[in-house]
C-alpha cells in the first residue's frame, strides 16, 4: 500500500489503484480521491458508514452517482472551453 494512504488513514479504491498503478493515470486517480472527499464533506453517507452526525444518507447506488458526477464536474472544469 502506498505510504501516503496509510498516512492518512483511509484506503485507495479498486478504480483509483487500477488507474494509478495498473494504467498510470495518475490525474484519473486524483480526481475519484477528491471526488469521493467532496461527496463526504457535503455531509454524504451510505447507511453503513452513518454514525448518527452526518446530514444525509443515500444508497450506494445514490453515492455512485455524486461521486460521478463531481468528478464530471471536475472534468468539465479543467477541459472547459472558454471563448476569449
Amino acid at each position: 500500500m502506498d505510504k501516503a494512504v496509510e498516512a492518512e488513514g483511509s484506503s485507495p479504491t479498486v478504480r483509483e489503484v487500477l488507474l494509478r498503478y495498473s494504467g498510470e493515470l495518475e490525474q484519473e486517480a486524483v480526481d475519484i480521491e477528491t471526488a469521493i472527499d467532496l461527496v463526504l464533506d457535503a455531509g454524504y453517507r451510505t447507511p453503513d458508514i452513518n454514525d448518527g452526525k452526518w446530514g444525509r444518507v443515500v444508497s450506494t447506488s445514490e453515492m455512485g452517482t455524486l461521486v460521478t458526477e463531481a468528478v464530471v464536474q471536475m472534468a468539465d472544469a479543467r477541459y472547459a472551453y472558454h471563448a476569449v
